[in-house]
């Protein structure tokens, strides 16, 4: 049971601590625990079924809760009469990327309740994204929440420059009157240069802002910058605790996963934090992260047979093994939740492989998330650019299947590119 705080982090353990060191002697998991008879945990760990049974229905609830399943306060709701829809379900409103097209392709935009990711490169437009979302969530519906608007930044401030020029120059935002445009008095801006900063303000100043100011999207640019900085740096003081003795200090490799398995903690941790506010205060979070570089392993060679060969067949044909990937493993399984590496064999672009930050761990905790990827055609003139836009998995969109949706960066803001124009180069693209 040490994974059930990771899990749920706010799990009340006080009523159930005569159990859970039983259960931890009898190394019982939180997946054991849901999965397997009461009555099997119970004579593992020698514990009272009925008590075992009571925790793992207290666990499932708090699960349900967590990813607000219907029916999951606690109450019986088995064989009951249908229910009206409840009184305090909210109306679906979505922030516009001010594009059409690209606001079809996410299900009519980012919706409040939830954390989205955009992720991709450097120049890939992430960054843009979020400036016109910021605008974008002042406008009335059906483009916006009439709402204030909070950028959280890892690293370079925000660039007030480029929302003034979207003011300016995007025909939307420009045709407006004077009382429904969007201000950058309204758009709110903070720097957290470490993780304690960041910690502080996120739990701290985040949500007297949004009560304040009548916030309706966060925006984190980026997530993955402080935990780089913090945890992935040479000799970090977080992998390094004094009580841990002199051979956990010398031993690089102890030191590296202690420092994984305390960045798992806290991604856990504020991954749980902020779908709770996005939940409770009906925000939209959008949060840019980076990528890194994946190569494409080499297939597993399977061979018919495992036994050696002997002298009397030195002389015989050897069979020829064959090379099947392993479903099971996450290099297969990753090409799907990443946005890179499932395009078909010969598509412009299926070799070029990268990774999201922070790995399958912050993966769980988004709902979800959006792939940009940039293509180069040669030369060192940023305008031959192309990129594409995929949403990768979404509750409230389809998947983007193909290469995406293409779009080009402008001074009036991001545009999808029409099909007529797929198939040239604009000189007038960033």
């Amino acid at each position: 049971m040490t994974d059930l705080l990771h899990a749920l982090p706010d799990f009340e353990t006080a009523n159930y601590s005569h159990l859970i060191p039983s259960l931890d002697k009898a190394h019982i998991t939180t997946n054991d625990l849901l999965t397997l008879d009461a009555a099997d945990v119970a004579k593992r760990a020698q514990l009272p079924p009925a008590e075992v049974a009571k925790l793992a229905e207290a666990v499932l609830q708090a699960l349900q809760k967590d990813i607000r399943v219907p029916g999951s306060n606690g109450s019986n709701t088995t064989r009951q009469e249908p229910q009206s829809a409840p009184s305090d379900v909210r109306e679906w409103q979505t922030i516009s990327t001010l594009d059409d097209k690209l606001d079809l392709a996410l299900g009519g935009g980012i919706p409040t309740g939830y954390m989205t990711e955009i992720t991709g490169e450097s120049g890939a437009g992430k960054t843009q994204f979020l400036l016109t979302l910021l605008l974008a969530a002042q406008l009335p519906k059906p483009h916006g929440l009439s709402r204030s608007t909070l950028y959280i930044s890892t690293e370079a401030a925000l660039s007030t420059s480029r929302l003034s020029q979207l003011l300016r120059t995007n025909s939307i935002l420009s045709s407006l009157p004077a009382n429904e445009k969007p201000s950058l008095n309204r758009v709110l801006s903070i720097q957290t240069p470490d993780l304690e900063s960041q910690e502080h303000i996120l739990r701290f100043q985040v949500p007297v802002a949004i009560e304040r100011q009548n916030v309706g999207l966060i925006v984190i640019d980026s997530i993955a910058a402080n935990y780089r900085a913090e945890f992935e740096r040479p000799g970090n003081g977080k992998a390094t605790q004094p009580n841990k003795g002199q051979a956990t200090a010398n031993n690089p490799e102890r030191r590296a996963g202690q420092a994984m398995a305390e960045r798992k903690i806290q991604l856990v941790q504020l991954g749980s934090f902020l779908r709770n506010m996005a939940h409770k205060e009906n925000i939209a979070i959008v949060i840019s992260n980076q990528v890194a570089d994946r190569f494409s392993p080499q297939p597993t060679l399977y061979a018919p047979t495992s036994e050696p060969q002997t002298c009397s067949q030195a002389g015989l044909p050897a069979s020829t093994p064959s090379i099947t990937p392993d479903p099971l493993t996450l290099d297969h399984q990753q090409r799907w939740f990443t946005g890179w590496g499932d395009l078909p064999p010969f598509t412009p672009g299926h070799n070029s492989l990268k990774t999201p930050s922070l790995g399958l761990v912050w993966t769980n905790q988004i709902a979800a998330r959006i792939a940009l990827i940039k293509e180069g055609l040669g030369g060192s003139d940023s305008r031959k650019r192309r990129r594409w836009m995929r949403v990768v998995f979404a509750p409230w969109a389809g998947q983007t299947y193909g290469r995406g949706i293409e779009y080009e960066i402008l001074a009036e803001g991001v545009r999808a590119v029409i099909a007529k124009e797929s198939n040239e180069d604009d000189n007038k693209t960033w």
